[in-house]
């Protein structure tokens, strides 16, 4: 006899409510927390500091037996962090972004949102998460300074956790020249 197998595949970009397909043997989750904004630069009279980057969401994925799952599931889509406002007078430092938020899927199965940096320069750290299998943290953000902070990457799957550039900014005698 010939037995057919078929795939569900459904994904959330917003709050919502999963609801268990009838016939289901096993769930597959996968969860991105929202990543941290960025910090705008600082300003000074006759230089400008970069704002560090943001860092990036929390993984996680889970595979559960459909029986173990109820039959709807509360999900959470992690909102991305804001990044700084900008900064126009002279003698002030940058402001920071704001954390991003995590993604859950009910009590399952969570992935952490990325936080903001300890100062508009510091780079954002990567959301934690908590996980049944496969699970990585986020990667942090660029550092900022005078050129611009490389972003952090991994390869593979996780590489979509990674930190955002930091801005460069430009010096005393960077600007003098100009």
């Amino acid at each position: 006899p010939t037995q057919s197998i078929s795939y569900i595949e459904e994904t959330f970009t917003a709050n919502g409510t999963w609801t268990k397909p009838a016939n289901a043997v096993s769930v597959e989750v996968f969860l991105f927390g929202g990543g941290s904004g960025g910090s705008s630069g600082g300003k000074g009279a006759s230089s400008v500091n970069g704002g560090g980057g943001g860092g990036g969401g929390g993984f996680a994925s889970g595979l559960f037996t459909a029986a173990s799952l109820p039959s709807t599931v509360t999900v959470t889509v992690g909102a991305g962090g804001t990044g700084g406002a900008s900064i126009s007078a002279n003698s002030t430092a940058g402001n920071r972004g704001t954390s991003g938020g995590a993604s859950t899927f009910g009590t399952y199965l969570s992935a952490g949102g990325a936080t903001i940096g300890a100062t508009p320069q510091a780079a954002g750290t990567g959301g934690t998460t908590g996980s049944l299998y496969t699970s990585s943290a986020g990667n942090t953000g660029g550092t900022a300074g005078i050129t611009a902070g490389a972003s952090v990457n991994t390869s593979g799957i996780f590489a979509n956790c990674r930190g955002g550039a930091a801005g460069g900014g430009i010096s005393a005698a960077v600007a003098a020249s100009a």
